[in-house]
């Protein structure tokens, strides 16, 4: 990210974030919208 100008700060936020989801925090809860929207099962 860096390499393409991105700042500091905006690195820290942006991987914070994904910390937060990956540990289970916010991606714990699942629902059916891609179902809604795709008409298709998720992936995952």
């Amino acid at each position: 990210m860096k390499q393409n100008g991105v700042s500091d700060w905006l690195i820290d936020v942006i991987m914070d974030s994904l910390n937060f989801i990956i540990r289970g925090v916010y991606g714990s809860q699942t629902s059916d919208v891609i179902e809604q929207i795709t008409g298709r099962k998720h992936i995952f």
